[in-house]
């Protein structure tokens, strides 16, 4: 007699979404504890393991100055796992910023950021 028990997975569960990188015209700030040398009118841009959903990015995701803790108003746009964070108006000189991504921020398919 030959008895073969199975239990079933679903392999297509969507991955849990991750940041991949994150950079300001082209300067690395992934992992970075305070960069420096950012050009006062850069772009940031961070890319996604997965696609990234508009509306919680727009809800999610805060760049706030330092020195006041007042929020630096961005456009936030999201082409796919592509987040570009656009500030309104450049950065001050020798200011620090602090870039926040929530825990609101989720991928398309509803999974959020680990």
């Amino acid at each position: 007699v030959l008895t073969t028990a199975m239990v079933g997975c679903n392999d297509d569960e969507p991955p849990a979404l991750a940041l991949v990188s994150l950079t300001a015209n082209g300067i690395d700030l992934n992992a970075a504890t305070s960069a420096t040398g950012i050009p006062v009118g850069a772009t940031i841009v961070a890319t996604f393991n997965v696609a990234v959903d508009q509306a919680s990015a727009n809800s999610s995701i805060s760049l706030v100055r330092q020195f006041d803790n007042q929020n630096f108003p961005a456009t936030i746009s999201v082409n796919g796992a592509e987040v570009t964070i656009n500030p309104n108006t450049d950065f001050s000189t020798g200011t620090l910023f602090i870039l926040t991504f929530g825990a609101g921020l989720k991928s398309t398919e509803g999974k959020t950021l680990t």
